[in-house]
């Protein structure tokens, strides 16, 4: 089950996965923040946690801005 909600971060996307153990979050190529939660953690903890983890995203955006910036820079002719 996917749901996204959308939070001080921008678009969080909260996953259920009956494999996980534990919250985790990473950051989609387009920027949207992404929490994956055990079925046992509820949906509010899951948006609480990626909230707790605000600093964390935006050094993250930071990185994925740059390295966007830097691959738009490149001459063609270089990228392969």
């Amino acid at each position: 089950m996917t749901q996204n909600l959308d939070g001080g971060a921008g678009t969080i996307q909260i996953r259920c996965n009956r494999q996980a153990r534990k919250l985790k979050l990473w950051l989609s190529l387009n920027g949207t923040v992404c929490v994956t939660r055990p079925p046992e953690v509820s949906r509010r903890r899951a948006m609480v946690f990626a909230m707790e983890n605000h600093i964390w995203i935006e050094a993250q955006r930071q990185k994925l801005d740059k390295l966007q910036s830097m691959h738009d820079s490149l001459p063609r002719s270089e990228m392969r």
